[in-house]
């Protein structure tokens, strides 16, 4: 559930009281015709209580129970967060269990998710990378289900149904990984590989940068060049809470980075965005 909208009525971005308070002067005529505000996303939205004179608790919810809004939504909280991550898990799991992989997406690929479509009915076959400590991953795979959200990672890490030494990921054309080469401990391995995607993580100390921006700096002494994003962007989202609660303290906390360091030793997020490709937590979540 969500407390903004987009009216298709008035074409203009609404709260759901507001929203609420012109259907009952007339204003609004119908309770669906709304959609997420995030333009990404643009799932359709249903304004709850709409004839309800004495309704307190108003909210937009998804006009339809198998929709969901996209990974990193600007307007989603940590319910819808938590839900897509669980969604994206599952998905991924039965797609595993079937002899598929998993690929990596950005955000903006994947548009308005469908719960009931369990795996890409239209597969292609892939070549997987030859490993010879993974069981039965040395000939062709189809592809089965997509990856967008960090948290859906990172909770496929933590999985104890899933094994982490199997190359299941897809990442590019050219490289399928395990979760164990896809997620690289800051603090414990050295270098960096350049242009390699992947879920950095290490301890931190987030603090304001010019007033509006966030810098978070990497606790290893090796690791010269921080992370910035936008601070109120990563505050509004779930995946900030734990950097807003220790920004400018001096806390040490860890990050979790999706992207990668390119060749002139610069940080490049996935997604574009960096607060769509950083979470933030008070321990090492991974174990």
């Amino acid at each position: 559930m969500v407390k903004r909208a987009y009216s298709l009525e008035l074409k203009e971005n609404i709260s759901a009281e507001t929203a609420h308070k012109n259907s009952l002067s007339g204003i609004l005529k119908n309770n669906r015709a709304f959609v997420c505000s995030d333009k990404e996303c643009n799932i359709k939205l249903t304004c709850t209580k709409w004839s309800d004179k004495s309704a307190k608790r108003i909210f937009f919810t998804p006009s339809s129970k198998n929709d969901l809004h996209i990974a990193g939504c600007n307007e989603s909280g940590e319910d819808e967060e938590k839900h897509r991550s669980k969604f994206e898990k599952e998905n991924a799991k039965t797609t595993i269990a079937k002899n598929g992989v998993i690929v990596l997406k950005k955000i903006s690929e994947q548009k308005t998710v469908k719960q009931e479509s369990k795996y890409i009915k239209d597969a292609i076959t892939i070549p997987t990378i030859s490993n010879k400590s993974s069981n039965d991953f040395n000939r062709v795979k189809p592809e089965g289900s997509y990856i967008t959200s960090i948290l859906s990672l990172i909770d496929m890490y933590k999985d104890t149904d899933l094994n982490n030494k199997n190359k299941i990921l897809k990442i590019s054309s050219t490289e399928n990984l395990t979760l164990e080469e896809f997620f690289f401990n800051i603090d414990t391995t050295s270098p960096i590989p350049t242009n390699k995607t992947r879920i950095y993580y290490g301890k931190v100390k987030v603090s304001t940068f010019k007033e509006t921006g966030l810098k978070i700096s990497f606790i290893n002494s090796h690791i010269s060049q921080p992370l910035f994003t936008n601070k109120k962007r990563m505050f509004d989202k779930y995946y900030g809470k734990y950097a807003k609660e220790h920004v400018d303290k001096d806390a040490e906390i860890y990050v979790f980075f999706r992207g990668y360091l390119n060749e002139k030793n610069k940080w490049c997020s996935f997604n574009n965005e960096f607060y769509k490709d950083l979470y933030f937590s008070k321990t090492n979540i991974l174990y």
